[in-house]
């Protein structure tokens, strides 16, 4: 089918899509210590080389000292101790790729001949190679366990699985006297790689600031003839990049961590890299705070606010909560005006805003402790007066999940009777957690 100018601009809009949603950052390998031990929360990697993070939801890939590089991984999966990073590969029946049989007698080969009638069979005297599905073979194995021909002492039987998704396969071995007293096959491998192994990591990240800018052209490639919605169901593919495509000469991706040549780590005491409560970090954020701020132009308006809600994947934020708004506080009448024969009313008494807040925070650090946060406040009160509150500003970490976030001038608009509106530009400080 011949490209034309409109399906050009439907795969181009998509294209950019996909590439404003993620970068790509690297770690060097002097960085990689704090991957040693399990954390609580995301993992800053920074050095003179190195500006990054690994959080649980982030994909990472490691680039080996031979030259190789492993597939994207998620570091959820990974388990790590001072040795190097492990994946565990739970086996299946399906998995069993072969079996060999070494040093058979005579006797006992012709009987193995015999049970393997259904599966694939090659024998060079020294060896008997047995091919097939893994259930078959499991039963063909057990048919031979349970014969009454007993193995000799030489006999050695090899179990080769298949490590999935890989060309790769690894080898559990047992004496034939051993197999025949119902040895226990394995039920898991363990992939890894040793730190010392390791040049650098990958990490990728999402990249809101550039996915927001890449939808606000949506409009703009609409306005320019596009009729193709195909751009919003583009997935982003987990075992690669949207990124400027790799040189011809870069090395191809291993199958897995180990390969034969690389020698596979210790894995005593290794312990998961993200604890359970660092992988609901990574998704879902509880917080709680209370702000409170004035009008620094006009010396009117102040306000206290308490809101809870969610922070969800550490970027956009919902949440409700109350705002107490006192419309002239610094007023030197102890009354605020009004209409002539209404009940006077005290500067005092506040109006009580119930808010629904969102947003969006956009880190300025790789450890997350700088954030920039711009937040839509929508408030009603029990009277039917509303108020809107654009604020932004910028929010530290400072200690633990603590932080403080200052928002100067931020626009708000509060309608009172009918007819009469209130604007300000409330300057506040607020303080919370997200935990």
């Amino acid at each position: 089918m011949p490209v034309t100018p409109l399906l050009r601009r439907s795969w181009l809009l998509g294209l950019l899509l996909q590439v404003g949603c993620y970068t790509v950052q690297t770690a060097q390998h002097e960085d990689l210590g704090p991957l040693r031990h399990t954390h609580d929360d995301h993992v800053p990697l920074v050095g003179p080389r190195s500006g990054t993070r690994v959080d649980p939801t982030s994909p990472l890939r490691f680039h080996f000292k031979d030259g190789g590089q492993s597939p994207w991984l998620l570091p959820s999966a990974l388990n790590v101790n001072e040795s190097g990073a492990f994946t565990t590969q739970h086996l299946s029946v399906d998995d069993l790729a072969r079996i060999e049989v070494r040093d058979l007698s005579d006797e006992r080969r012709a009987l193995l001949h015999e049970l393997a009638e259904a599966l694939f069979v090659r024998d060079d005297s020294t060896v008997l190679h047995v091919a097939g599905p893994g259930v078959a073979l499991r039963a063909w194995a057990e048919a031979v366990r349970q014969a009454a021909l007993p193995a000799s002492p030489e006999e050695e039987w090899v179990f080769f699985w298949r490590m999935q998704g890989t060309p790769l396969e690894r080898e559990f071995r047992a004496s034939g006297l051993v197999f025949q007293r119902g040895v226990a096959l394995p039920d898991r491998f363990v992939d890894g790689v040793r730190w010392e192994d390791v040049s650098s990591i990958e990490v990728e990240h999402p990249d809101y600031a550039t996915t927001l800018i890449a939808v606000a052209l949506v409009p703009v490639a609409l306005a320019a003839g596009s009729s193709s919605f195909g751009f919003f169901f583009v997935g982003h593919p987990t075992a690669s990049v949207a990124q400027e495509p790799p040189p011809a000469d870069a090395p191809p991706s291993d199958a897995a961590l180990w390969k034969p040549g690389r020698t596979l780590p210790a894995a005593d005491e290794a312990v998961p890299l993200f604890s359970p409560l660092a992988q609901r970090r990574a998704f879902i954020r509880p917080l709680a705070a209370v702000e409170l701020g004035t009008s620094l132009l006009s010396g009117q308006a102040s306000q206290l606010g308490v809101h809870g809600g969610v922070r969800l994947r550490d970027w956009f934020e919902v949440g409700l909560g109350v705002n107490a708004w006192w419309p002239n506080l610094a007023s030197p009448s102890p009354f605020l005006s009004g209409a002539p024969l209404a009940p006077p009313v005290s500067k005092l008494q506040p109006t009580m805003f119930v808010t629904a807040r969102m947003g969006v925070n956009f880190d300025l650090d790789a450890d997350r402790r700088v954030m920039v946060p711009i937040h839509l406040d929508l408030g009603l009160d029990f009277r039917g007066h509303g108020q809107v509150r654009l604020a932004w500003g910028i929010q530290v970490r400072v200690v633990g999940q603590w932080f403080v976030a200052l928002r100067p001038f931020s626009f708000q608009y509060t309608s009172l009777s009918a007819g009469v509106a209130n604007v300000q530009l409330p300057s506040t400080l607020e303080v919370g957690s997200a935990f």
